[in-house]
């Protein structure tokens, strides 16, 4: 946010005021407390004001010196809402004839006003009596002619100290305010309440004229009143939270208690301290000469107001209980009501029509007279004859009353007896008769079914069994083969053994089901003689198994109830015979009865054989073909002879033993390794060791020695470079720095 830089403008923009401030960054209302920074907040020095020093805009204010007045006119004037004036630990100081430190005009809002000294002001220290929601807190305000601070409406003061001043150090003119945390000395009054709903806590006040002067209708800590030196635990009030401390007695409004209920006469009071005897400091009794009558006693009924409440009466006092209005029925029942001041029962029910319920609700005397809600037809929940029934107010109360009582049974088809059954007992039968019918069903009993008698069957018709008798009474014995079908054994062998139960002369036989025949390949016993099969039915022809090999060939055989095709030679071990012995297709494979070691007869390496299996039968096979000679000891191309022919060696070579051997001797020119007896060739001549050690030769070109012999290299020279570049061998075996 941008800094503002102050200047002074001209009267007519201030209101008619002197000097002032111009505008300003809106800075925090609220601003900690300490050393200013250069931020936002407009800077009041004597460098940069004259007096009046008008406020006219919101924001931030800051002084950075002591500011002094001048004769006639106040210090600071604050015009507008949502002002900060952080006086940043610096005093404001009037001088004879000087007005107020710091006003707030008017109904202003948001003012805050902290952290410094209001000392020496002709008027008032600081007044802000009708401003509203302002914060003064952490200020000195001593030696003003007129009060300290004057505090307007739902403000908050705190940590103030105000000494010395000839009004009072604070004036609470407005109301909602919070006084916390203040002390006032030598002021003429300490703390001056004159408005309501204020709190006033954790205040000391002292040698002022008056310490505490606070009106009625504001709260406040107790007073502990202190006086002298010593420890103050035991002073009365001294360790409640919220107390304030004075050392004086703290004049106040008492009344007048005659009837002593606690509570005063308004009209009766004194201010004084310490509270006079026989008055108290509530002054809200409405009849000071009736200890019945305060504001905490109950309302009664006696056209009185007895809670000084301004009614007479209300809330219907005492009333509320059940009472007897002396009229019969329901209208008996009322409830007691104050009315002209006295208690009267008026009835609360009033005559209706007739209900059934066991009440006189007409108020005639009479309970459910004229049968109320009864006459309709109903079920009573009776079986029989006795569940018709008309509806009755009985004891309050609407009953089913049957029709009809319960009587004898008949053969009618009713529940004459009303015990949920129907004709029950046969009633009018039981004695024997014909039915007409043919079988068991002939011979009959009378019986009282559906309401009316009749001659029904002893035995009644029945699925037919095998019995010999015409049970379903159809005219016909055991038809339909009763009790047979299923199957049985008649105890032959083969086929005949599988029979059915048949119904026959009124008994169950079993009856077979096949006749015996000729056998034949079906795994049946065919002709009942125990034996399946037998004889090989339909076998006995040749046949292919589709088998391979020996397992080819079979016959027709009878098996399992099935001609099947049976191999005449089992499948067995392969052996050398030209045949497919274990039937899987291939001829003597795995070389059967062969595999050992035999002589071929041959010479050289061709003599070396083995057994294998060739046509059926076992012949030696060599095991290494002939091939051209080479020096290695052995017959190679199976002639008799070892390393014969040549050349079998390279130049300069011979071969020994099965060996090839150089014929070099030391100091002969060579090639390679190969060619030199000694098998080392260094610096192109056969030499005595493989010379490979740092600055040696084997030829005398290059060492101080002879050909074929290895020694070091000369002095000043090198061989293959193994001194890398510009340094030389020694002649001693080492390269020269």
């Amino acid at each position: 946010m941008p800094v503002r830089k102050l200047f002074v403008v001209a009267v007519a923009l201030v209101v008619g005021l002197g000097g002032g401030v111009g505008p300003v960054g809106a800075g925090d209302l609220n601003p900690p407390l300490g050393p200013i920074a250069p931020t936002n907040r407009a800077q009041l020095n004597a460098q940069t004001v004259s007096f009046p020093i008008i406020i006219g805009l919101s924001g931030s204010y800051v002084l950075t010196s002591n500011l002094i007045g001048i004769s006639g006119q106040n210090g600071i004037v604050i015009v507008v809402d949502d002002v900060t004036i952080d006086l940043n630990g610096f005093s404001l100081v009037g001088v004879a004839g000087s007005t107020n430190g710091i006003l707030v005009s008017g109904a202003r809002k948001n003012v805050a006003v902290l952290n410094g000294n209001i000392r020496g002001w002709g008027g008032h220290g600081l007044t802000a009596s009708a401003a509203q929601n302002c914060r003064f807190s952490e200020l000195l305000t001593t030696g003003n002619g007129g009060d300290g601070v004057r505090v307007g409406n739902d403000s908050l003061v705190v940590g103030l100290n105000s000494a010395s001043n000839v009004g009072a150090g604070i004036v609470v003119a407005g109301d909602g305010n919070r006084v916390e945390g203040c002390h006032l000395v030598l002021n003429g009054t300490g703390m001056l309440v004159s408005g309501q709903n204020n709190l006033i806590v954790k205040n000391s006040s002292s040698d002022n004229t008056v310490d505490f002067n606070i009106g009625i209708g504001n709260a406040y800590g107790p007073i502990a009143v202190v006086s002298g030196v010593g420890d103050i635990s035991s002073v009365a009030n001294a360790g409640h939270p919220w107390a304030n401390f004075s050392s004086t007695c703290v004049p106040q409004t008492w009344c007048l208690d005659s009837d002593t209920d606690g509570f005063g006469d308004a009209g009766s009071s004194l201010v004084t301290c310490p509270q006079p005897s026989g008055y108290v400091a509530d002054c809200t009794d409405c009849n000071d000469a009736d200890f019945d009558i305060n504001p905490s006693a109950p309302e009664l009924c006696d056209n009185v107001d007895n809670n000084c409440n301004t009614n007479i009466d209300e809330g219907n006092p005492e009333s509320g209980q059940s009472c007897d209005t002396g009229v019969p029925g329901v209208c008996a029942v009322g409830t007691t009501t104050c009315q002209a001041g006295s208690l009267a029962c008026p009835q609360i029910v009033f005559p209706s029509a007739e209900v059934c319920d066991g009440l006189d609700n007409n108020c005639d005397g009479t309970v459910d007279d004229g049968n109320p809600g009864g006459g309709a037809a109903c079920s009573t929940g009776q079986p029989g004859v006795c569940d018709a029934g008309t509806e009755s107010c009985q004891t309050g109360a609407i009953a089913c009353v049957p029709d009809v009582s319960p009587s004898s049974e008949i053969c009618d088809g009713l529940d004459n007896n009303c015990d949920g059954a129907v004709d029950e007992g046969n009633p009018g039968g039981g004695s024997s008769c014909a039915t007409g019918q043919p079988g068991v069903c002939a011979n009959g009993t009378l019986t009282c079914g559906g309401g009316s008698l009749s001659c029904q069957p002893d035995t009644a018709a029945s699925a037919e069994v095998c019995d010999g008798l015409d049970n379903n009474c159809d005219g016909a014995t055991d038809e339909g083969n009763p009790g047979g079908g299923a199957a049985c054994s008649t105890g032959l062998q083969g086929v005949c053994a599988a029979g059915t139960d048949t119904c026959q002369s009124g008994s169950i036989v079993c009856v077979q089901d096949i006749a015996s025949s000729a056998e034949v390949c079906d795994g049946l016993d065919n002709n009942c003689d125990g034996a399946t099969d037998e004889g090989n039915p339909g076998g006995g022809g040749a046949c292919n198994t589709g088998l391979q090999g020996v397992c080819d060939a079979g016959t027709d055989t009878c098996q399992g109830g099935a001609i099947v095709c049976v191999q005449d030679v089992a499948s067995s071990a392969e052996v050398c015979d030209g045949l497919d012995n274990n039937c899987d297709g291939a001829t003597d494979e795995g070389n059967p009865g062969g595999g050992g070691a035999c002589n071929t007869g041959l010479q050289g390496v061709c003599d070396a054989g083995t057994d294998t299996c060739q046509g059926g039968a076992i012949v030696c096979v060599q095991d290494v073909a002939s091939s051209a000679e080479v020096c290695d000891g052995l017959d190679n191309d199976c002639n008799g002879a070892v390393d014969d022919g040549g050349p079998l060696c390279g130049a300069n070579q011979t071969c020994t033993a099965g060996v090839c051997v150089g014929t070099l001797s030391n100091g002969t020119a060579c090639t390679s390794g190969g060619e030199c007896v000694s098998t080392f060739c260094a610096d192109g001549f056969c030499c005595d060791t493989a010379c490979t050690g740092l600055c040696e030769a084997c030829s005398t070109a290059l060492n101080i020695g002879t050909d074929g012999t290895c020694s070091f290299v000369q002095n000043g020279l090198e061989s293959n470079d193994e001194c890398a570049g510009a340094p030389t061998c020694d002649g001693a075996g080492a390269c020269t720095p």
